[in-house]
This record gives C-alpha cells, structure tokens and sequence, in this order.
C-alpha cells in the first residue's frame, strides 16, 4: 500500500505498521465478541429444549397414567401445600390386581415415579426443577382433572405446561 521507497529499502512505516495492529485488534475483538454472543445463544437454547423436554415428557407420562387409573387416592394426595403428590388408583394390567402410582416433588425439585410403592426413577432432567404439580377436579361425573406443572430452570426461567384428561380406567 504506502511502500516508501529510501534508497534500495522497501517496507511500512511505523505508523502504518501501527494503523495495521490497531485494525487487527479491533477486527479481533468484534470476532470473539461474536462468538460469544453465539456461545451463550447456544446454551440458553439447549437449556430451554431441556425444560421443554423435561416438562413434555412429565405431563405426558401423568396425563397418560391418569387417564389409564379409575381414581384418585385423595387421601394420599396432596395438591395444594409443598411436597406436592398425586397418588392414582390403577389395575396392574400384569397381575390383574389393584395398585396405585405416585406423583410427587421432593425437597430437590425432582418430579418422582413410584408404582405400587416401588420408586421408579425421576421424571425431569438434571437442570430442571418442579415448582409445582397441581391437580383441579373439573367434573366428579366423569372424572375429569386438569393437571398443571411448574418447571424452573436456571437459565431460561419458569415454563407452565397443563392438560386436562378424563380417568377412564376399570377398577375390577
């Protein structure tokens, strides 16, 4: 560009030389500044497919065993005041005989699965906390609930998921 020319030398001044590192350094930074805007975009959209996830995966399950039980187990229940639980009477298609399944949030957070008192494993994904499992009876002449969940994630928030389903399940 400006090549001046003493003698049989030829190269940059040092005022171009420092116009250069100045472009450079500030070219640098828009790049890595970029690529962090892009990195936290990435995590805070992976962290909200996991809620996502979490919660899709939860109300599924519990709107699936609700709608397959012929009650609930009010006296087991506990929709209202912390540790939320849902305590559903089914028929254990395996044996033939009257069972139950359980819904509940423990201290951590984590939406818990119990069959027939046997603890089945956790419902939501590491990162993911349940604020909230509420049940609402709509209708006792078809038994009808709506069934909420309130999931917390760190990085994306709280997110609400409900359905509404009808028990339809034999009792004998």
């Amino acid at each position: 560009m400006f090549i001046k020319h003493i003698g049989n030398k030829k190269g940059f001044t040092l005022v171009e030389t420092l116009i250069y590192i100045a472009f450079m350094v500030i070219f640098s930074g828009l790049v890595v500044q970029s690529l962090l805007v892009l990195t936290n975009g990435f995590y805070t959209l992976r962290a909200q497919r996991a809620l996502n996830h979490s919660a899709n995966t939860a109300i599924e399950r519990i709107l699936r065993e609700t709608r397959n039980a012929y009650g609930i187990d009010y006296a087991n229940s506990n929709f209202h005041i912390p540790p939320h639980k849902l305590v559903l009477l089914k028929k254990d298609l395996a044996t033939g005989t009257n069972t139950t399944i359980e819904f509940s949030v423990n201290s951590a957070g984590e939406l818990i699965v119990k069959e027939g008192g046997v603890d089945k494993g956790v419902l939501v994904g590491n990162g993911v906390q349940v604020v909230a499992l509420s049940v609402i009876v709509l209708s006792n002449t078809i038994l009808t609930v709506q069934v909420s969940l309130r999931l917390y994630s760190p990085e994306t928030g709280t997110s609400v998921v409900q359905g509404i389903v009808a028990l339809r399940g034999q009792s004998h």
